[in-house]
């Protein structure tokens, strides 16, 4: 055979050989492409089969909060229904059948700090500031029920609206007071000693509570958001209140509910706190306990029996202030 023409066999064999690399290799891309596009696909259907999961998580987490927030509402509701109607107030921040214990705030100021006298009685005012609230208000108006003593509520305007309205009338209907505590709780013009703002916080937490208790509503008692104990340029804030009829009211026992992260977080931490700051004010004739009904009070709520049971077990009447 010509050399030519077994060069041309050789010539064509490698050709074939390449062609058949080639498709080959093809092959090979065209298996991994679609391999690839396999898995795409399917890291897509699991990505929406996520997305779908998370937004059915949220739906399910959003209607479970919204059916707890109408039952805790409906609670509060039928909470309030449970406590007999008293007349709305005329002149007074109680109802009539709180009269017998209700004490004048500028007397409860004054006693405070006065020196003690055993031949008048001990009065212990249970006082809670920062409601009214759907959360905690109800339970602590609970324990105060249980324990068949009053209190006085200082509340804060803002926190007055169509929901929590029910719970401010059932203060006032199961024998409670009621004071102020400001309108927003911002401690502005407490710094600045700012008469005119001072006004507003008053006024309008004055109209907030008349909404929903009647224009007949009037009470002596203020409360200064964080105490009048923890500023310096209230002279001015001081004329305003007592220009509207009212003392500022502090305290000369507490539940160290207020105190942020050093607050008691067990019960007899509390109940520690509470004798001890009993005996660092001193004996008087009107101690005057702060506490909170804030949603967060869950110690207070939790050791309030037993601070009420030390001042049964001690002697003490139940007041509130008017």
């Amino acid at each position: 055979m010509k050399k030519w023409v077994l060069g041309l066999i050789g010539l064509l064999a490698a050709v074939g050989l390449i062609g058949y690399g080639v498709a080959a290799h093809n092959q090979q891309v065209a298996r991994e492409t679609a391999s690839h596009r396999r898995a795409v696909q399917a890291a897509s259907a699991r990505q929406a089969t996520s997305k779908r999961r998370a937004a059915a998580k949220a739906q399910a987490a959003k209607a479970q909060a919204a059916k707890q927030a109408a039952a805790k509402q409906q609670a509060a509701k039928q909470q309030a229904a449970a406590v007999t109607a008293q007349p709305l107030p005329q002149g007074t921040n109680h109802a009539a059948t709180a009269a017998a214990y209700a004490h004048p705030a500028q007397a409860v100021h004054d006693t405070m700090f006065s020196r003690f006298d055993p031949a008048q009685p001990k009065v212990v005012y249970l006082t809670f500031d920062d409601g009214p609230n759907l959360t905690m208000t109800p339970k602590i108006l609970a324990v105060l029920q249980a324990a068949k003593v009053p209190a006085t509520f200082f509340v804060i305007g803002q926190q007055i609206g169509a929901s929590t309205a029910p719970m401010l009338r059932a203060e006032y209907d199961a024998g409670h007071a009621i004071g102020l505590h400001s309108f927003t709780h911002t401690y502005g013009f407490e710094i600045n000693g700012d008469a005119a703002a001072t006004a507003r916080e008053l006024n309008q937490t004055l109209a907030a509570v008349r909404s929903v208790l009647g224009p007949g509503f009037a009470t002596q008692a203020w409360r200064y958001p964080g105490g009048h104990m923890s500023w310096h340029h209230l002279q001015a804030p001081d004329a305003v209140i007592a220009q509207a009829g009212m003392s500022w009211i502090d305290w000369n026992a507490a539940s160290g509910d207020a105190l942020g992260a050093s607050s008691p977080t067990t019960v007899p931490a509390m109940l520690a706190y509470h004798e001890q700051s009993i005996h660092a004010y001193g004996d008087h004739n009107s101690t005057v306990v702060l506490m909170h009904d804030a949603p967060d009070k869950t110690t207070t709520l939790a050791a309030l029996p037993q601070i009420i049971a030390y001042y049964q077990q001690h002697g003490y009447q139940f007041g509130v202030i008017e």
